[in-house]
């Protein structure tokens, strides 16, 4: 409790409690968003994968031993029934819906070498961007409208794989955060970023925000649903409401 003691005057210890409830709530509300959201994400890559390299588009697109990896990984958890029938129809779909969010976040960074010895390679992951952007038919919109709201920033902010890339990492981030209990008082650690000295962190707010920005990107009405169904900003809200803060 020494985190959520350290964020009340003289370590209350009935306002630290308030703060752990509320900290748990606003994780258990972010996962739900993210439950929605990881499954639209993976199915969007799935499809737009599929309409290339057909629905064992993995046997066919260019990855690296770290992608190829996560998919063995995949492949284990599957039952032993599942893999002994290689032909069966669902056998994709399964295998997809076994594959972290990691996976699919490491599918837009600059890729890295498969193969061993003479048959070792690079794999650039930007020759698959043209593939995986269709992922995300609101992609650019989206973009224009970061920039919009973010004019200081408006020179980065363009529909790239590295644009989707940070923006998937950072949520994934936030992902494993409230998946493993982390306090969330302080914001989201931004990793390998520091400022002064200080690993700077994204608000609650701007984390949620880029949660909307991805459904955006994915699908418009899904965003829609999400704003009109998310408990996040009614658990954020709560937070004015302890006395101490």
């Amino acid at each position: 409790m020494a985190t959520f003691l350290s964020h009340t005057p003289h370590h209350c210890a009935d306002e630290a409690l308030e703060l752990y409830v509320w900290n748990r709530d606003l994780s258990m509300a972010f996962m739900a968003d993210l439950a929605v959201l990881e499954v639209a994400l993976r199915e969007a890559i799935h499809t737009a994968l599929t309409e290339k390299w057909g629905v064992q588009w993995y046997q066919e697109m260019p990855l690296d031993d770290r992608a190829r990896t996560a998919l063995a990984s995949a492949w284990e958890r599957l039952p032993a029934h599942v893999r002994s029938n290689s032909e069966s129809g669902d056998l994709p779909g399964r295998l997809v819906a076994n594959c972290m969010f990691g996976f699919w976040t490491n599918l837009f960074d600059k890729g890295g070498y498969t193969g061993q010895g003479p048959w070792r390679r690079k794999v650039d992951n930007e020759r698959n961007w043209p593939v995986l952007a269709k992922a995300f038919p609101g992609g650019r919109r989206e973009a224009a409208r970061q920039r919009e709201e973010h004019p200081e920033k408006a020179r980065a902010i363009t529909f790239s794989r590295v644009w989707v890339h940070q923006l998937c990492q950072e949520i994934n981030e936030l992902r494993n955060r409230v998946a493993h209990h982390e306090p969330l008082l302080n914001g989201v650690p931004l990793r390998g970023q520091t400022h002064r000295n200080e690993k700077r962190r994204r608000t609650v707010e701007e984390a949620f925000a880029q949660i909307l920005s991805l459904a955006r990107m994915i699908d418009a009405d899904l965003a829609t649903w999400l704003m009109d169904n998310s408990e996040v900003p009614g658990v954020m809200a709560r937070k004015c409401e302890i006395a101490s803060l």
